[in-house]
This record gives structure tokens, sequence and C-alpha cells, in this order.
């Protein structure tokens, strides 16, 4: 299992006149190989939950389980050379019980909405060796870093050459989004976590980056988590969807199940996917469309197959 949530709350600023409850007893679980799905309002809890995946947030009650092992359960790196310098415990002891944030974190990748403005080094070589240099394994070498590099931008569809000596302020909108996707993937992490990874784009972009994000679940990063506001994307892309509504979990469900219990999405104040409208709409003016349809091939489809029935 790639992560294991459970019973997870958390409160920003607890104790002070700002207290806010961002999740309140969350539980669920992504299997590894998943492109797992996050939707809900503003405010939800959406950002929160997956900033706890990674342990940038950590847990104040409940349990993050990240392929087994808990992040509750940790040590951070100045404890872990203090306790080794001091012959306390064994590095391969701590490695067994303990377990280590910056290992985590290279498992575990996370893509920020207008992950363009992560960018911050005066190369896009250095911008992508940086998480190599502070998350990478042991092999820092010049050879290493440079193979490691170029890899995580070919990757992502970017000439190495003719990129690498570049500032990354230099390159287009669509460059620097897959620049600041390659410093995240360039330590192969086994999660890839994204937050609205098509916001901002034209159509032909966002196919683009859904198309990217498929070649890395398939050749870098098996598990993807995705948080989405369009539910076309959603439906088309996602296997299972986690549904947050005021710091809870309302539902996980496939898209094909979840899109069928349209009244209750729109009542959630969420937007059903476009074809699926569309056949809702149809339908009340007399039509007998399947409601689950996600794309316009199938709903032209089956509106084709509507026309050629004989009329009852």
């Amino acid at each position: 299992m790639a992560i294991q949530i459970k019973n997870l709350s958390y409160v920003y600023s607890p104790g002070t006149p700002f207290s806010h409850l961002a999740l309140d007893d969350v539980s669920l679980e992504v299997p590894d190989g998943e492109f797992f799905g996050i939707i809900g309002h503003t405010g939800s809890g959406k950002s929160t939950l997956v900033q706890h995946f990674n342990a940038l947030i950590l847990p104040q009650k409940g349990d993050v389980m990240i392929f087994g092992q808990s992040v509750n359960n940790h040590r951070t790196d100045p404890e872990v050379r203090r306790e080794i310098k001091e012959k306390k415990r064994s590095k391969k002891q701590l490695k067994q019980d303990k377990i280590n944030l910056k290992a985590l974190r290279r498992q575990v990748g996370m893509v920020f909405q207008y992950p363009e403005y992560q960018l911050f080094a005066e190369t896009v070589f250095d911008d992508v060796a940086f998480g190599l240099k502070n998350f990478g394994e042991e092999d820092k070498s010049p050879e290493a870093l440079e193979r490691q590099v170029r890899e995580a931008l070919e990757l992502v569809g970017l000439d190495f050459d003719e990129v690498r000596n570049r500032s990354p302020f230099e390159l287009s909108g669509g460059q620097k989004r897959r620049a600041a996707i390659a410093g995240v993937i360039v330590t192969k992490p086994k999660v890839l976590i994204l937050d609205e990874p098509t916001a901002g784009l034209d159509p032909r972009g966002k196919k683009e980056i859904l198309a990217l994000i498929h070649e890395l679940k398939r050749t870098c990063s098996p598990t993807v988590i995705m948080i989405c506001h369009d539910m076309n994307e959603i439906a088309e892309h996602c296997t299972r969807v986690a549904v947050l509504e005021k710091s809870k979990v309302r539902f996980v469900l496939p898209p094909e199940e979840l899109f069928l219990r349209g009244d209750l999405i729109e009542e959630l104040g969420l937007e059903l996917p476009a074809p699926c409208r569309i056949a809702r709409a149809l339908n009340k003016r007399g039509f007998d469309l399947p409601e689950n349809l996600f794309d316009a091939a199938s709903l032209s489809r089956a509106l084709g197959e509507a026309l050629r029935r004989p009329p009852c």
C-alpha cells in the first residue's frame, strides 16, 4: 500500500482565535499503481491532506503510513546525525525503526499548483539538480548528477543540451512547468502528487501535461495523486476519486459510480463532467442516455444509438 491515512485530524493555529479545523477524522488508502483523484470545494482540506503524504505537514492526531512506515515515527536529520555520532544507535537500527523524512520525500514527490513559480536557480540544470543534492542517493558525483538531470529533463520532453545552461526564467510557460516537474521527478519518486497540474493552461497545454503525467506514471512514478477542479479531467484519468467536504471525506469511489450521483455532486457545489451534464439535460427532453459518459466520443456514440432506435 502506497499511502494509508487513519483518523487524521489537523487544526491550524490551535488554541488561538484563528483556530481552523482543516481535516476532521480522515481515513483513506491509496494502493500502489493507482491514479487517485481528490476533489472538493476551496477550503475543504485537499491541500492540507496531500501535504501530509510527504510529511510537509506532520500529523497532530491520527496516523499517516507511507509504504508501511508511520510518519509519526520520524527522526529529523540533526537527530539522526547526533545519535549516530554519540553511538547511541547504529545506522542500521535507526533505519529499522525510524523513518527518515528526507528518504520519505525522495519517495513521494510534490508538484504544487503553478510549479513554474517554484523555479529559483540561475540555470535549469541547477534547478533540477537541487532535488538530487538534497534528497538524492549517496552518489552525488558530477557525473551522476548530470546523468540523472539529463534523464529527468528528457522524461518531461525538454532537450538537455538546449536548456541546461539557460535561466529557467527565459523558458516559455510550458517549458517552465516541465522544468519544475523535472525537479520533482529527478529523484524518481514512487508517488507523484500534483496540485491542479493543468491550472492556467489552454486546452492544448492541458492535454500535453496530462499526457506527460501518464508517461511519468508509466516510466517513473507508478502511483499518481491529483487534486483537480476540472471534473472532465478527473472522470477521464482517475481510477478512484476522494470527495472532501468541510474537512471530511464524503466518498471514495470510481468516477463511473461517483458521477452517477449527479444531484449529490451538484449539492456539494461541484460540477459534473460536461458529457454527463449534456446527457442529463437530453434525458429531461425525452432521451434515454447513460449519465456516466465522460468524454465527447462516448456521448456522440450514445446519442447516435439513441437516434437510431425506433420510437416507442
